[in-house]
């Protein structure tokens, strides 16, 4: 959320929200559990893991327990599968805000679709053109993605790896 310092900058504030007490390895097994990775895939949610890794409740002789490995083996095996995406907390944050802020339009054009990217309107940053590393951030959905192109600039993208089934 837009928040402003105190020197008028404005900023995005990033909340932290959970249970502290299980910001060790031995939370993990609750935090990043098959119920909770099942409801974020089915809700199209999203999460930020805060942890301290290296600072156990109790000592250990080895960083990480059986159940806290496991937890981090089925992330693994989702995000191979396709289910799951892993990215840093920046990349997640920039991702959510061009979903929010993106500004497009659909033209018919010669029994084509033409998504055109009209910038993006950002209650911090402004108004711009996304760049090449925001368009890594960015897919857009069609019924015949081999019949649909998107157009920034005044001109066609190169490629069509924005555009899925």
């Amino acid at each position: 959320e837009p928040v402003s310092l105190g020197d008028g900058q404005r900023v995005y504030g990033f909340r932290r929200y959970g249970d502290y007490l299980k910001d060790g390895p031995e939370g993990i097994p609750d935090l990043l559990s098959p119920a909770v990775l099942d409801r974020l895939e089915t809700v199209g949610g999203a999460t930020s893991l805060f942890t301290h890794l290296g600072q156990p409740a109790s000592p250990r002789e080895t960083p990480l327990l059986p159940a806290e490995e496991d937890a981090f083996r089925e992330v693994a095996r989702r995000f191979r599968s396709g289910s799951l995406w892993v990215t840093r907390t920046s990349t997640l944050l920039r991702h959510a805000m061009l979903k929010r802020s993106l500004r497009w339009h659909a033209e018919a054009a010669g029994g084509r679709t033409r998504i055109v990217l009209d910038g993006v309107d950002d209650p911090v940053f402004g108004r711009f053109m996304p760049g090449p590393e925001d368009l890594k951030l960015v897919a857009f959905r069609a019924e015949a993605p081999e019949r649909t192109e998107v157009w920034m600039n005044g001109g066609p993208l190169l490629g069509n790896h924005l555009v899925t089934r």
